[in-house]
Parts: C-alpha cells; sequence; structure tokens
C-alpha cells in the first residue's frame, strides 16, 4: 500500500504527517511504503527580453527558500515521525502549479493514497493564492484524504 503525503512546513501539513504516520501505524512493516513529498513549483521560463532575467531571479529566490523549508522538514519529521513510522523524504521540483506537479508524481509512483493538509481558506484566500489540496480533490485518479488542521484535537 502507497501512501503520499505532500509536507511542507505549515501546521495543517505536519497533522497530515500525524495522520498518515497513525494510519500505517495499523500496518506491519513492509506493508506499506509511506512517501513524504515536498514539492518546489517554479515560474515556467520567458523569452521576454529583461523579464527573463527577473523569472531567473525569482526562481533563484524560490529555491533557496525552499532549501531551507527542506531542512525544515526534514529536522521536524526525524523528531516527531521517524519513531513511529518508515519513510522517505522526497523532493520534486518543476515548473508550474504545486497541484499538478504532485499529481504527475503520483500517477507516475502509481499510489493507494494520497493525503494533504488543508490551511481552511475562504472562497477569497483559494481564488487569490489557489489551493493544492481542492486541486488534488478535482483532478486526482486516486483516492485523496484532506486533513484539516484541527483533526488531532
Amino acid at each position: 500500500y502507497k501512501v503520499v503525503v505532500a509536507m511542507d512546513t505549515s501546521k495543517p501539513s505536519k497533522t497530515a504527517v500525524q495522520h498518515a504516520c497513525r494510519l500505517v501505524s495499523h500496518m506491519k512493516a513492509g506493508e506499506y511504503k509511506l512517501h513524504f513529498v515536498y514539492v518546489l513549483g517554479l515560474n515556467p521560463k520567458t523569452t521576454f527580453p529583461y523579464i527573463d532575467q527577473l523569472e531567473k531571479s525569482y526562481n533563484l529566490e524560490l529555491t533557496e527558500k525552499a532549501q531551507k523549508e527542506v531542512e525544515e522538514c526534514k529536522t521536524w519529521l526525524v523528531e516527531n515521525a521517524a519513531p513511529s513510522c518508515e519513510y522517505v523524504f522526497m523532493e520534486i521540483k518543476g515548473e508550474g502549479d504545486v497541484g499538478p506537479l504532485l499529481i504527475e508524481y503520483c500517477d507516475e509512483a502509481q499510489i493507494d493514497l494520497l493525503i494533504v493538509g488543508c490551511r481552511g481558506l475562504g472562497p477569497l484566500g483559494r481564488a487569490v493564492f489557489g489551493s493544492v489540496s481542492e486541486y488534488c480533490l478535482h483532478h486526482a485518479h486516486f483516492p485523496v484524504m484532506v486533513v484539516k488542521d484541527d483533526a488531532s484535537k
């Protein structure tokens, strides 16, 4: 049984990780594969003069920020998830939005379940910032579990 959890440094993401660990704790080692996945969506390359340099600069900033977040995620996993479950941490980097990149990875990996955290954005927040969990619910060809931040209470 292959489970993928979308991970970043947010509280809802960490709640999803904890939920996934509780879920697989009912299985024997070897019966499951648990992947925590950090996805970095970069801006696509452009051919417009001067704008291409802005995009390169912005993508460099995104990459540097992501490296810090990845290290924070790994540290948090060692302290909080490692004692209770076996897992693999993956980093995915590509051009485009996080949702489609995550779905593409999951399709290629032929997973059984995707678990994502939900920040609880309202309609305006989803319209402005987008929602990875909502995108996955509407575009995935496999089961998706959305874990709200207060699910562990």
